[in-house]
C-alpha cells in the first residue's frame, strides 16, 4: 500500500490529467451505454462497445500523450476489437 501512494506521488501534473480523462471518459461512455440500453433493450451490444471504447481511447492516449510503441499485435488487437464491435452491430 505504501509503494502505491508512493508511486502515486511521483505522477506528474501531465500524467494526472490524463488519468482524469481517461476516467471521465469511461464514465461518460458508460452512462452513454446505459441510456442506449434503456432506450433500445441491447445490453450485450452496448457492453462490448462499452469495453470497446474504453480500450481504444486507452491506448490513443496513451500514443499521442505517453509516447508509447507498440508493436503490431497490439495494433491487429486493436482493429479485432473494432471489427468485433462492427460485426456485432450491424443488422445482416
Amino acid at each position: 500500500m505504501i509503494m502505491t501512494i508512493q508511486n502515486y506521488q511521483r505522477l506528474s501534473w501531465r500524467q494526472i490529467v490524463c488519468m482524469l480523462a481517461i476516467s471521465a471518459f469511461a464514465v461518460s461512455s458508460t452512462l452513454f451505454v446505459y441510456e442506449l440500453d434503456k432506450n433500445y433493450n441491447t445490453p450485450f451490444i452496448n457492453y462490448i462497445l462499452l469495453i470497446g471504447l474504453t480500450l481504444f481511447s486507452s491506448f490513443l492516449i496513451g500514443i499521442c500523450w505517453f509516447n508509447e510503441k507498440y508493436n503490431w499485435q497490439h495494433i491487429v488487437g486493436i482493429l479485432m476489437t473494432i471489427f468485433g464491435i462492427y460485426l456485432m452491430i450491424a443488422n445482416n
